[in-house]
């Protein structure tokens, strides 16, 4: 009576709870062509679509509803208000359109009080193909039965495990049967027989086939003790001819379906071999128990069993993706082959079962037969075509049947036909079920009736052809056989036993027994013992040097607490020591259900590259730490290769990769030792603090948008630039649009040079993030390859790493080791590229990558609790949460637990001043600026000392693109471009203050301007950013001075000494200052304004000097340009250099030299400093060779002319060398007067040496 009026309260809040119907119009129908390795897939999509793996690439709409109650469900229908028809063209060219219904398919998921509806918006009619594009979700709410979702198959996790101590070694098994162990096998493993306490020794194994993937099934913890059978043991001792027995379970297992009434075979994906462990001094001697078979009376009698084979061999991938692999080829002069099969004692009058799958690629239909000792039992069978654009690599078929057999002996023969001469065809698998006499037949043999199991039945077993001393095993549970009792009466073994459930024995005569095939000790281990950690690195042994130099690198730095763990520790505690891809999620669930990760946010981090294939069968395959692969394995819209699974620790989750992450993940895709130690120094480079690595790049964010799909990409790159700027004023948005640049025609397509000219110009220079949304591939980015693997490769910026963001297909599709993908060179570019890349393995959806795009941005600066700023892990689990399916296919190659190089404190402006109008700053006028270095609080950082870094900008520009592609449309778009000032400013005690001149060529119209901040303090290496948006610029100061004079410019070469006609070497360095009362143009704002060199008169090749140039501290006045030259030939030259103030005055200036590498050596300004010393000095000296190798030997002598020491420096550019101050002996030189000589010779034997005196004093 509770229960009912419970469920009327419940009833009744159901119009408390009630949703409104749900208006939905769909937007952006387009269709979206992607170019895959593979395949070309032509996909529907609309704005917001997702994907669910079951339709491929057609989209649904999604929306979530709340339910009243746990106890509902919601049930929902649609009512149209308005559809069309595709175009019967793009109809037919639609990738999976075979996927869509003859209606609007609708689909209910619930999660607890959450439920997630799909409705697909297409359906095909007699007319083709419909799609909505205005219709209503109507929503009703019916009760259900309870559910627990969050149901939990409870483990008890040992808190040490059984390989923690004591001595183990691991058996290698390739066949299932009883084994055997004796003194010879136990002696050859290094262990003396006669010192082994009987009592203690064991076998230990879990193997029961590959691991569950839900996370809700249950699976043992840790190593079992299996039952053994001991012989000879009895008198305490291992004696010569003693030896024990055990069942092992090879890799292949069967499973008996009850509604089928057949053996179903169960391949394992990871591994031929599987493992068991010995122990002679951590077991119990478990001996197995026994079971009397003699003393039941049966109520029936078994004479035949169900016997089973399976032929399957993996020898081909067809997508090179997905766990499953295909064998023996059919094509060309190869259509047919046979198997052969052979079952001793078959029963004939026993129909015999046969199940074969087969694909076939052909774009006609195929057919095959199938003959059984030339009896022909399954007859033309089809296998339907293909078509290009369905991208599916070809169809499966599978045939079942059963046939009368003639003999033991069977030759199965397979013919495949079609009228497509190109058609192939490829056999996954092959099993026979098989009735067979219950004789016994060589040394062992396993035995099931399946006919016997029923509850209250009771089987007479006879096993006919045996002898007195056979032996029975019931090895139903395999992990603990048991001796079956039997009597023997006319050469046959008969037993009775209860058989309420299916049973399987084993019977063996002990003339042979198999052996494991390897015997390696096991060093101890426990990784059930670890309790506290934040950040778990997984790799393989040979990485494991390196794999802990990234955890130190992460407890020195943020203080996590790290462990790296073996693959072959996490198998052998989680899967019984063979490679199963679920013993590693199975042991990050249990350190989340430990509570191992306490409240903190964890990390795993993959050390090492994947593959598709988990058992080396391809050519220097690189299957170091395994990914997860989907199922599917020839569709390209269904396959998968993701990371997230070992992340996915709560209790509903796992089963085909889904779920939500409860941990960040990450992945090395490395496989040498030079890579992992690439990878290691572009980490710690990259985490240094130093002025070489932190300067304005770190504010950058770039955004790179393709042309084509009506606008798409570009559409969703501003979308992107939207969120980015709500996020915080000190971000510099870039932005490189391929349709605002001109296209340009080439063989054999198109291509946009001047945006492959930026792109690498925004690479050298650096950025916080470059984000790319568009078309792309294994080869780089748009079809117009506006990045390539030669640009990759060519990348050298070292300093300033990017995280790379791809919103494109299978760019970094890092589980391929045939071909590595250009994601994976931007990973291990040794010079540069990206200090990681949220990106992309397989086929991407645009609106399902905007998703996880857009997410990543809104978290991009969500601080914790306390004020922590999200990991790259974090970012990209958070992006995936709720999860969609799409999400699989975007992984992190890089370190999860690294924070990105933002700046730590906030610069803020206080004031922007002009002399006249405090509200708007003019053309000309003079602008005083002031601000403070804070804490994200407000706190003023006092002890911030060195330098800011401020950019001004005019209004933002407005630019529109040229729609360039057919797909395309001219589209405005802004950018803050306009650089009216570039400056380096003093900070002390966390204030600055500066001021500067605006140029006369800005845009006189009035709106926002821009300035934007980067901060270092030069003392302790932390920095700041930060921006300002609160003035109005534009017009002219209608009182500025009059000036028509240009800038002072000195230019020299190497040196200050320089005279015009000195020599240099071939890559001299141009040094130029530059001074203007009323200000230099060193940012090029107004056309033509940029600073130009110009060699040898090349006035069509000048050289833009701005970004060489750089301001005096706290001056707009002055400054300096250093540009270092390379590769210039012998003889004589000339150099022009031209340069505007702000008024747009210029000043040009020439100097001619000659180039000759062979020109004797000239040294300028030798010195020491400090001079005098205590501690140590160093010496430099200018010279006239400038990028030429010099050997320096420097020789010190004291006041008497006695030699003290040589210090020497080979490959010398710099110029500098340095004396700790102890002689020839290691030991400390006396205070006093001393002398030197400097002997310089460069490569072609000129050498120069001059003198000069120093001071060493007391400390």
């Amino acid at each position: 009576m509770r229960s009912f009026i419970t469920l009327l309260l419940l009833i009744f809040q159901t119009g408390l709870f009630a949703q409104s119907n749900i208006p939905v119009r769909i937007e952006d129908h387009s269709v979206v062509t992607q170019n895959l390795k593979n395949a070309d897939i032509n996909y529907l999509t609309f704005k917001g679509a997702v994907n669910l793996q079951a339709y491929g690439a057609v989209p649904f709409y999604k929306s979530t509803v709340n339910l009243p109650d746990i106890l509902f469900d919601c049930e929902i229908d649609i009512s149209i208000i308005k559809t069309d028809t595709l175009d019967d063209i793009i109809a037919s060219s639609i990738t999976d359109k075979e996927l869509i219904d003859t209606t609007f398919k609708t689909i209910v998921f619930n999660e607890g009080q959450e439920a997630s509806i799909y409705v697909m918006p297409f359906r095909k009619t007699s007319k083709g193909i419909e799609r909505l594009l205005d219709f209503e979700v109507l929503i009703e709410y019916v009760p259900s039965e309870p559910t627990d979702n969050s149901r939990s198959m409870n483990i008890n996790y040992a808190n040490e495990s059984k390989l923690s101590s004591g001595t183990w070694f691991k058996l290698g098994i390739t066949e299932t049967g009883i084994h055997s162990l004796n003194y010879d096998d136990i002696n050859s493993m290094g262990i003396n027989p006669n010192d082994i306490v009987v009592e203690n020794i064991g076998i230990f194994g879990n193997y029961d086939g590959l691991l569950p993937e839900a996370n809700s099934k249950f699976r043992k913890d840790d190593l079992e003790e299996n039952s053994i059978k001991s012989v000879g043991l009895e008198d305490g001792k291992f004696d010569e001819g003693d030896f024990i027995l055990f069942y092992a379970q090879a890799a292949l297992t069967w499973t008996y379906n009850p509604f089928t009434g057949r053996f179903v075979h169960n391949n394992n994906y990871y591994a031929d071999t599987t493992y068991y462990f010995f122990t002679p001094d951590r077991g119990s001697q478990k001996n197995m128990s026994v079971l009397d078979g003699t003393s039941e009376v049966g109520t029936y009698v078994v004479t035949s069993f169900t016997d089973k084979a399976v032929h399957e061999v993996d020898l081909e991938n067809m997508i090179s993706s997905g766990k499953e692999w295909y064998g023996e080829r059919f094509e060309g002069d190869t259509l047919e082959r046979t198997f052969n099969f052979s079952f001793p004692n078959l029963k004939l009058d026993d129909p015999l079962f046969l199940s074969l799958e087969i694909i076939g690629r052909s774009y006609e239909n195929s057919y095959y037969d199938i003959y059984v000792n030339d009896q022909q039992v399954v007859d033309s069978t089809k296998i339907r075509f293909i078509t290009p654009t369905l991208g599916i690599f070809g169809r499966k078929s599978t045939s079942n049947t059963t046939f009368f057999p003639d003999s033991d002996d069977l030759d199965v023969r397979l013919v495949f036909k079609s009228n497509d001469p190109n058609a192939s065809g490829w056999l996954d698998f092959l099993v026979l079920n098989a009735e067979r006499e219950l004789k016994f037949t060589g040394n062992q043999m396993e035995f099931c009736n399946t006919h016997t199991s029923a509850t209250g039945n009771v089987s007479e077993f006879r096993v006919s052809e045996t002898s007195a001393n056979d032996e029975v095993w019931d090895i139903t549970d395999k992990h603990n056989p048991k001796r079956v009792i039997t009597n023997f009466e006319d050469a046959t073994t008969v037993f009775t036993l209860p058989t309420d459930s299916l049973k399987t024995f084993t019977i063996y005569n002990g003339n042979s027994f198999l052996k494991p095939i390897s015997y390696n000790i096991v060093p101890n281990q426990n990784l059930h013992g670890i309790t506290d950690v934040n950040f778990v690195i997984i790799r393989p042994e040979f990485f494991s040097e390196y794999a802990e130099e990234v955890a130190n690198i992460h407890r020195y730095h943020d203080d996590l607490k790290t462990v790296t763990v073996g693959l072959t520790e996490i198998y052998n505690e989680f899967s019984s020591g063979s490679q199963d891809i679920t013993a590693i999620r199975d042991f990050m669930r249990m350190l989340h259900k430990k509570g191992a990760f306490g409240s903190e946010r964890a990390y795993l981090l993959l050390f090492g590259d994947a593959s598709f294939d988990y058992k080396n069968r391809v050519h220097n395959n690189t299957n170091l730490v395994p990914t997860y692969e989907s199922l599917e394995s020839l569709r390209e819209t269904g396959t998968f290769a993701t990371d997230d699974y070992f992340g996915l620790l709560d209790d509903s989750e796992g089963a085909n990769a889904s779920g939500d992450l409860d941990v960040g993940i990450g992945r090395f895709p490395i496989s040498t030792i030079i890579e992992a130690q690439t990878t290691i120094e572009k980490i710690e480079n990259y985490l240094s603090q130093n002025n070489k690595v932190m300067s304005k790049w770190r504010t950058d964010i770039c955004f790179v948008a393709d042309d084509r799909d009506n606008n798409l990409h570009l559409i969703q790159a501003e979308d992107l630039v939207e969120i980015t700027d709500t996020l915080f004023s000190g971000i510099a948005v870039k932005k490189i649009f391929l349709d605002a640049y001109n296209k340009v025609t080439v063989p054999g397509g198109f291509r946009y040079p001047d945006v492959n000219r930026k792109i690498n110009e925004q690479m050298s220079q650096g950025a916080l993030i470059v984000n790319y949304t568009g078309h792309g591939g294994l080869i780089g980015w748009s079809n117009e390859l506006v990045l390539d693997v030669p640009m990759i490769n060519a990348f050298n910026n070292f300093d300033n790493l990017p995280l790379i963001i791809t919103a494109t297909c299978e760019f970094s599709r890092f589980d391929d080791p045939e071909f590595k993908s250009a994601g994976e060179y931007v990973f291990l570019n040794e010079n540069g590229g990206g200090i990681a890349l949220l990106t992309t393995t397989r086929l991407a959806y645009a609106h399902s990558n905007f998703i996880m795009n857009s997410r990543i941005y809104s978290n991009l600066l969500s601080c914790d609790e306390e004020g922590n700023v999200p990991r790259l892990g974090d970012l990209i689990r958070l992006a995936k949460i709720p999860s969609n399916e799409n999400f699989l296919n975007f992984t992190l190659l890089g370190d999860p637990a690294l924070t990105l190089a933002y700046p730590k404190y906030k610069v803020e402006t206080e004031s922007v001043v002009t002399a006249g109008d405090n509200d708007t700053i003019h053309a000309l006028s003079i602008v005083n600026v002031s601000g403070v270095i804070n804490d994200a609080s407000g706190n003023l950082q006092s002890n911030f000392n060195g330098y800011v870094y401020p950019e001004v900008y005019d209004k933002a520009t407005n630019y529109k693109t040229l729609g360039n592609d057919g797909n395309s449309y001219p589209q405005d778009f802004t950018l803050f471009d306009r650089l009216i000032y570039d400056g380096r400013v003093l900070v002390e005690n966390g204030n600055f203050e500066f001021e500067f001149k605006v140029p006369k060529d800005i845009i006189y119209s009035y709106g926002n301007g821009k300035i934007l901040y980067y901060a270092l303090d030069t003392t302790n290496y932390t920095d700041a950013w930060g921006g300002f948006e609160s003035f109005l610029i534009g017009g002219i100061d209608e009182n500025a001075d009059i000036d028509d004079i240009g800038p002072d410019i000195d230019i020299y070469l190497n040196t200050n000494q320089f005279s015009n006609m000195d020599v240099v070497t071939s890559s001299p360095v141009l040094f130029s200052k530059i001074k203007d009362d009323n200000g230099i143009n060193n940012t090029g704002v107004g056309l033509g304004r940029d600073m130009v060199m110009v060699l040898d008169n090349d006035y069509s090749n000048p050289i833009i000097m701005n970004e060489f140039f750089s301001m005096d501290i706290n001056s707009y006045k002055s400054g300096q340009i250093v540009y270092p030259m390379s590769n210039l030939s012998s003889g004589m030259h000339t150099l022009t250099l031209k340069v505007w103030d702000l008024y747009n005055n210029s000043t040009q200036k020439t100097i001619e030299f000659v180039v000759n590498d062979e020109a004797e050596i000239s040294l300028l300004e030798v010195y020491n400093y400090p001079n005098p010393f205590t501690e140590e000095t160093e010496f430099t000296f200018d010279h006239n060779k400038s990028g030429i190798e010099l050997d320096v030997i420097l020789r010190i002598y004291d006041i008497t002319g006695n030699f003290v020491v040589e210090l020497t420096s080979e490959n010398n550019f710099s110029g500098k060398i340095r004396w700790n101050g102890n002689g020839s002996k290691n030991n400390r030189v006396p205070d006093g007067l001393y002398t030197y000589t400097l002997e310089v010779t460069d490569e072609y034997g000129n050498v120069t040496v001059q003198q000069q005196k120093l001071i060493k004093l007391s400390r």
